[in-house]
């Protein structure tokens, strides 16, 4: 995967090397510095003085390990990849950004293991709470590749657009519900989550009173048209489904499932049995209403909390899109042909993480404050839906993505709803 695809958070010492092939520009928002040094306070304040500069104009990326290399209009790029050899700058330059200026700082500090020994220290600086006054009193700012203190003058502008940043951020993220809604008659079958039942049997067995963080994909015909699915009949046809583009190569829909006949039409559920609350189901209504649903959270329970409330960016991505493909078949083998509605959502997440890539085993968490994220309730015909999966999955996970606070949306999904090239990487 190209490093503009990726956060700061994933790159790796290739990443690197790629950035000084290319000569990648510093600007606003980037730059590179050969050495880092913390012994002195004046050296303290540069470190300090800088990462705020940039927090003042907006946030970006400080690589500490590359050395600068003049281009040839006279700008400046990165040049060679020179690994940090004092292995407790990490910690202290942590410190010290953490204890300096007001407010403090917002960043994340990634370290990356070089393999010809060292490392290397990628500093990812966020600018929502600026501006940031440094520790002596004074506001500096980043402008082109230069930090220079800022003026009374564009002060005041930067209080007058934290107060204008804090009012948009008041705002929910979807304004126009009545794009979201299900039709009330769906709404009400569908889960969003364990029904009570289920949740008493959870609480027995995890000791957990909150639900759980849910994923809900949901298929219809628009409009339910009652007698598209006979349960007796149509149970065989659904032991698998074959779909036109699967984006998990391990697994493909219904893999696991056992559909039995009911009379609202075929369900499952993983684990298959009564006595136990799902951790995943499959539902297939009379009138057509399809529905996946899953809890937010891995097979194997982990000590830390944190890590059993998360939004696997590339597993639940793989669900969404493979399974609005293959309930787009479904109806297609049960003779439908006309429009439908097709929706991907997330329920009770407040808490929840977004997990984005793994670091010795864990996975970089990025927690969620708001209780639901409902994607477009989306009207399309059949065969257009299977077409456009991934356009309806990068919709809802650019705003998982939004609601975790990252800002460049799901870099998995290409513009234009294809799996990202190197997302398996």
């Amino acid at each position: 995967m190209p490093i503009d695809d990726k956060p700061p958070s994933a790159w790796d010492e290739a990443d690197l090397v790629e950035l000084c092939e290319e000569q990648r520009r510093e600007g606003p928002r980037l730059e590179f510095k050969r050495e880092l040094n913390l012994d002195t306070e004046g050296q303290k304040h540069e470190a300090e003085r800088d990462a705020q500069g940039m927090a003042n104009a907006g946030g970006g990326v400080i690589v500490y390990g590359i050395e600068e290399v003049e281009l040839l209009d006279g700008g400046t790029g990165a040049g060679a990849c020179r690994p940090l050899e004092d292995g407790t700058l990490y910690e202290r330059l942590n410190s010290v950004l953490d204890a300096r200026g007001e407010p403090r700082l917002v960043f994340d500090l990634h370290s990356i293991t070089a393999a010809s020994g060292g490392t290397y220290l990628v500093l990812d600086i966020s600018g929502r709470r600026r501006p940031h006054q440094c520790s002596d009193g004074r506001y500096h700012m980043r402008r082109g590749t230069q930090v220079r203190r800022m003026s009374e003058a564009e002060v005041q502008e930067a209080y007058r657009d934290k107060l204008l940043r804090e009012a948009a951020a008041a705002r929910p993220i979807l304004s126009d519900r009545a794009d979201t809604e299900l039709p009330p008659d769906v709404a009400a079958r569908v889960h969003r989550g364990l029904s009570p039942a289920q949740m008493a049997l959870r609480t027995d067995e995890t000791g957990e009173m909150d639900p759980p963080g849910w994923l809900s994909v949901i298929v219809l015909p628009d409009p339910a048209r009652e007698g598209i699915l006979d349960p007796v009949r149509d149970a065989p046809r659904f032991s698998t489904i074959d779909i036109p583009d699967r984006w998990d190569l391990d697994h493909f829909p219904l893999q696991f499932f056992h559909l039995r006949p009911t009379m609202e039409g075929l369900s499952a559920q993983l684990p298959p049995r009564d006595d136990v609350a799902p951790a995943y189901l499959v539902a297939f209504h009379r009138d057509g209403v399809m529905e996946y649903g899953t809890t937010l959270g891995p097979g194997l329970r982990h000590d830390d909390p944190a890590q059993n409330r998360v939004i696997f960016s590339l597993s639940h991505t793989f669900a969404i899109h493979d399974y609005l493909q293959a309930f787009g078949v479904a109806l297609g083998e049960l003779g439908y042909e006309g429009p439908v509605a097709a929706q991907a959502s997330f329920d009770h997440t407040q808490g929840v993480n977004l997990g984005v890539s793994r670091d010795r085993g864990l996975f970089n968490l990025h927690p969620i404050g708001i209780d639901r994220i409902r994607g477009r309730l989306w009207r399309l015909e059949r065969d257009e839906l299977i077409a456009q999966a991934g356009i309806i999955t990068k919709q809802v996970m650019d705003l998982v993505f939004l609601a975790a606070g990252i800002t460049t949306g799901c870099w998995l999904i290409t513009d234009d709803g294809r799996l990202a090239p190197d997302a398996l990487r």
